[in-house]
């Protein structure tokens, strides 16, 4: 029973960060909009509220089209692993005590270690594709990746020796 109760408090902490990092899209869309005097979006739904999650279902129903030679497992699977581990970064994040991963006493390192996967997963995915041109775009991708991961993780650990400890919940 309490696998079920884990499964359902992980489908729920998916869907709220899902939510959330949409809603703030929107915010950021309509900001720049502001910023830049043009309408932002406000066609889909009640002045735009609607609007990321109709992009979300565009992109998701996009016909796929593929070339005639590539790596099928891991230019399908790739797109979707990142995903994952992008989700499985915010596992770590103690929004309450049942919505939690585990108890690890290393936390900001376990999760400077799940999010630097993704630009090793971003080449693979590249590569895959067996073109010049996107194995080109999959390493400036990675490059941008990596460059702001450094200083991500550098402000990870000055917090972390600020309060002298890598544990999370002591925060």
């Amino acid at each position: 029973m309490k696998f079920l109760t884990d499964i359902f408090h992980a489908l729920e902490l998916t869907v709220f960060i899902l939510v959330i990092v949409a809603l703030f899209t929107l915010v950021e869309r309509k900001l720049l909009s502001l910023f830049q005097s043009r309408k932002g979006p406000n066609i889909v739904g009640f002045l735009g509220i609607c609007q990321p999650f109709a992009d979300a279902l565009k992109l998701m129903t996009k016909e796929i089209v593929f070339a005639l030679v590539f790596r099928t497992t891991l230019f399908i699977s790739g797109p979707t692993f990142i995903f994952i581990l992008s989700l499985f970064a915010w596992g770590f994040i103690p929004f309450h005590v049942t919505l939690v991963i585990d108890d690890i006493p290393y936390t900001l390192i376990a999760v400077a270690a799940v999010t630097s996967m993704i630009s090793q997963l971003i080449l693979y995915v590249g590569w895959s594709s067996l073109s010049k041109f996107t194995l080109l775009g999959a390493l400036r991708a990675a490059a941008q990746y990596l460059s702001y991961e450094l200083y991500l993780t550098a402000t990870m650990l000055l917090v972390a020796l600020f309060f002298r400890t890598l544990y999370i919940f002591n925060f």
